[in-house]
């Protein structure tokens, strides 16, 4: 688009940000943020809302993550009484 010398404006930009929120790249949001702001284009409650999505989604990841990760060393500590692998409750 830009090559062909044609200037995007807050609705393209917009469509752009809402695939990425969607598809969870909040890099690829960011940049394209970025590139917003450089091309002079000023961001709109929906340029806003879009990357808070984005933002949110990578937060209730990192969130559900961290509880795997607590939950995988709780259930790993409950079972430090059992024999592992290779081990035997007769030794």
């Amino acid at each position: 688009m830009k090559v062909e010398g044609i200037k995007p404006d807050i609705v393209t930009y917009n469509a752009l940000l809402l695939a990425a929120s969607r598809a969870g790249l909040s890099l690829h949001a960011w940049a394209i943020f970025d590139d917003m702001e450089l091309m002079g284009i000023r961001p709109d409650p929906t340029s806003f809302y879009h990357l808070l999505n984005v933002t949110r989604n990578i937060c209730q990841f990192m969130a559900f993550t961290e509880f795997l990760i607590l939950f995988y060393f709780h259930r790993r500590s409950d079972r430090r009484s059992q024999p592992t692998c290779g081990e035997s409750w007769g030794k």
